[in-house]
């Protein structure tokens, strides 16, 4: 029959399989790693804290509208990092102490009326949740290229409330507690190593060739760094 001869006619950017040659997958490789910790010498000054929402449920979602009791006269328009406060972190190699924040995500204030400021939540790395405080924001960590330590380096992972050791894993943010006094630089690699049976607790060694992890310094502070885990 004269249907049975129709000829389908192809897009130019489809081939002959019927596959659109403009659909592809990016081939992308990250250059950047959300800010979910930060930590420093000192505390970092808290501008403000998330009194109330619009939204019912306890935690509060990406793009909801949340109103803010301000410490400290809020810049309409500025992004501010939400935490959920300073922990002290002590080192159990030497004693060095900083103050640990882990972010939750970032709020951006959009106005302002009788006193209390008006944001709404640009960015969410956990639950965000009432009475989580304001602080200055702390932008997104670059992956530096890989830079040789001039000398080797000792440290040790130090971890908040909310990264335990059994949560850790490839890509996460994690501390250490050497800095710029110690020579550290962005982009040096560390690795961990196993001396003894996870189960049994046993020692199966006190050197160094079973490698348990390597991680690479993003932000370097003084006494601390921040560091991501590679695998």
């Amino acid at each position: 029959q004269p249907w049975e001869k129709f000829v389908f006619k192809f897009d130019s950017a489809v081939d002959a399989d019927g596959f659109d040659r403009r659909s592809r997958v990016a081939n992308r490789v990250a250059d950047k790693t959300n800010a979910e910790i930060t930590i420093s010498t000192e505390r970092a000054p808290i501008y403000g804290e998330i009194v109330s929402a619009r939204t019912e449920f306890e935690r509060v979602f990406l793009g909801e509208t949340v109103f803010i009791r301000g410490d400290e006269p809020l810049q309409v328009g500025t992004l501010y990092s939400v935490t959920t406060g300073p922990q002290k972190i002590k080192s159990k190699r030497d004693g060095r102490v900083g103050f640990a924040y882990d972010l939750t995500g970032k709020v951006r204030i959009i106005g302002v009326r009788d006193g209390v400021f008006i944001g709404t939540i640009t960015a969410l790395y956990h639950p965000i949740q009432r009475h989580q405080l304001l602080i200055p924001v702390i932008d997104a960590y670059e992956f530096p290229m890989p830079v040789v330590s001039n000398a080797p380096i000792v440290g040790t992972v130090v971890v908040t409330k909310n990264y335990q050791e059994d949560l850790l894993g490839e890509q996460k943010v994690v501390l250490i507690d050497l800095g710029k006094e110690d020579g550290v630089k962005p982009g040096n690699i560390f690795r961990s190593y196993l001396h003894s049976d996870p189960g049994t607790h046993e020692v199966i060694s006190a050197k160094d060739y079973l490698i348990e992890s390597e991680l690479q310094i993003l932000s370097v502070m003084d006494q601390f760094s921040i560091a991501v885990i590679l695998h």
